[in-house]
């Protein structure tokens, strides 16, 4: 039994991610790029 999608999106909708606008950075020493992360699996919390 396969779930049906709710949305479809096609590659011509898919737009650049903007650059992260963070005030602070936790766990990390130096401010993350999203370039740097291409091809990884990322966890973003955002409160």
């Amino acid at each position: 039994m396969f779930a049906t999608p709710l949305l479809s999106v096609s590659s011509r909708d898919l737009q650049p991610v903007p650059p992260l606008q963070v005030e602070q950075w936790f766990n990390t020493p130096r401010p993350i790029a999203l370039q740097e992360l291409r091809g990884r699996v990322v966890a973003l919390h955002a409160f």
